[in-house]
């Protein structure tokens, strides 16, 4: 299974952006509109592939969000899922009103699998404590920024994904992991990271999940 995150300016409201999607047939895991982290109007698709051949033929059918004609500056990664994903995974529903964040890390080279365990059995159980739910945890395959791991999180509003943020950064068995990466390798397991907060588009909210099987 292969995850394809597009992200970029667009050339539409966000209402105009997703009668596009629906009238060309797009089939995706999940459409938003990006509301912070970005230049905007943006937009983020994510969409879901059995196989690369599939994608194959969705751009050649027009199914593909890349046929649509309306995103201008984008970019493109190809993911598959993670370890972490199964780690922290939990059966529980999107909260009505959510608001989604999608976070980018990058991981230290040669390190990823401990990084993917790291994040499924200690930082994203802190964050879900916090409210959080876990839509989706992929170490990116292809694009910029490798070796990377992108984590889907939905809460149930602003001040929620706000406050969880700043008790993470302050919680003791956070550092502690993190002091004891320093300590032994020498450096940070996860460098750089971005952040984009995000809204669903109508007819687009991301299934529990994203729709996958346990």
């Amino acid at each position: 299974m292969y995850f394809e995150l597009v992200q970029g300016a667009v050339d539409a409201t966000p209402r105009a952006f997703a009668d596009r999607l629906t009238a060309r047939k797009v089939t995706c895991a999940g459409a938003w509109k990006v509301t912070a982290g970005a230049a905007l109007p943006a937009v983020a698709v994510l969409h879901r592939w059995g196989d690369l051949a599939a994608r194959e033929a969705a751009l050649a059918d027009g199914t593909h969000v890349l046929t649509c004609d309306l995103l201008q500056r984008h970019s493109t990664a190809i993911f598959g899922p993670s370890p972490a994903w199964t780690l922290a995974r939990r059966e529980e529903l999107v909260p009505p009103g959510a608001i989604y964040e999608l976070r980018m890390q990058r991981v230290l080279n040669g390190h990823g699998a401990e990084a993917a365990q790291v994040l499924g059995e200690s930082t994203l159980p802190l964050l879900q404590a916090m409210g959080a739910r876990v839509l989706g945890v992929f170490d990116l395959l292809l694009g910029a920024n490798r070796p990377g791991l992108a984590t889907l999180l939905a809460w149930p509003g602003l001040a929620a994904q706000q406050q969880a943020w700043a008790r993470l950064h302050v919680e003791p068995r956070f550092w502690r992991r993190r002091d004891e990466e320093q300590s032994r390798l020498h450096r940070r397991l996860f460098g750089d990271e971005e952040a984009l907060l995000l809204g669903a588009l109508a007819g687009f909210a991301p299934a529990p999940d994203l729709g996958v099987a346990a």
